[in-house]
């Protein structure tokens, strides 16, 4: 979207915390360990100022994936997207 830049950062975390406590329900699907990690994402942006639009970007097309087929995909792929995803959420602003 193209106004999301004049986006709080805790509308965006508010939204996060929503989906993680809906994703317990879905917790084989890894839902919620992906949104535990756009949750540090979204924390870190507004530590440093500054959004990480392709990060955020990543975790959410993950989170449609995982929410759709995350619960059928064999447990060492899912678990490789959650690694993948928690290296995004844990990179400093400052090494990108």
């Amino acid at each position: 979207a193209p106004d999301r830049e004049s986006e709080s950062f805790e509308s965006l975390y508010g939204l996060t915390l929503q989906m993680i406590d809906v994703s317990t329900f879905v917790a084989d699907a890894g839902v919620d360990q992906a949104a535990i990690s756009l949750a540090a994402i979204t924390d870190s942006c507004a530590e440093a100022g500054v959004w990480r639009w392709n990060a955020i970007d990543v975790h959410l097309n993950a989170l449609r994936l995982l929410r759709t087929v995350g619960a059928q995909l064999p447990a060492a792929d899912r678990q490789a997207m959650l690694e993948g995803l928690y290296k995004v959420s844990h990179r400093k602003i400052d090494e990108l």
